[in-house]
């Protein structure tokens, strides 16, 4: 709240957070990286709408962030990064290098979805789709490969779905960037392999 401010309801953070945030809070481990937001929701803690959060309980979300530090003894920071923007990404990965030194494991977990038969989207939507979807996970790969992985190693899961194999008249862009994205696995695997980089969707 005082690094971003918030917006005339006084309570909804005055930025875009996508779900890669929560991958960026902390060392934990990837499974839990994923459930943490939808936990804080389903706490009523915030609410989610879109790309941005409202805070319910500030009080509360405190006492839950020194509770995980104090239950796992692992340093727990925030991050501010608009995915789709590589300058933003390129401040984010380091932010977390500075905190941490490393980043072993990227969960690519960031999606959206805009609604629209192929001959009726906006283009805006189109866009917005493709690059959080898409753009995103390959600024985010891109960025901690370079600034770690490609000399130590490490883990990318990029969180696919079941929607890049099927078809759907009023969702058509959610599809081509699912497809999209699990074709980028692909070649990243491939590419980043041989120096122990482990890239799965």
């Amino acid at each position: 709240k005082e690094s971003y401010g918030l917006e005339e309801d006084g309570s909804t953070l005055s930025i875009y957070l996508s779900r890669e945030d929560l991958a960026n809070l902390s060392n934990m481990t990837t499974s839990n990286a994923i459930r943490t937001l939808s936990n804080f929701a389903t706490e009523r803690l915030i609410t989610i709408d879109g790309r941005k959060i409202k805070i319910i309980d500030e009080e509360k979300l405190k006492k839950t962030a020194a509770s995980i530090i104090e239950k796992t003894g692992v340093k727990v920071i925030t991050v501010k990064v608009d995915i789709s923007n590589e300058q933003s990404v390129q401040a984010a990965v380091k932010a977390v290098m500075d905190e941490y030194g490393k980043i072993d494991v990227l969960v690519n977990n960031a999606g959206i979805i805009r609604y629209g038969r192929p001959e009726e989207i906006s283009a805006a939507d189109w866009r917005d789709c493709i690059d959080v979807d898409v753009t995103g996970t390959w600024l985010m790969s891109k960025e901690v490969v370079n600034a770690y992985m490609l000399e130590h190693g490490g883990r990318i899961v990029n969180i696919c779905s079941v929607n890049s194999f099927s078809a759907s008249p009023t969702a058509v862009v959610y599809h081509v960037s699912k497809a999209a994205e699990a074709a980028l696995t692909k070649s990243c695997a491939a590419a980043w392999a041989g120096n122990g980089i482990y890239v799965n969707g």
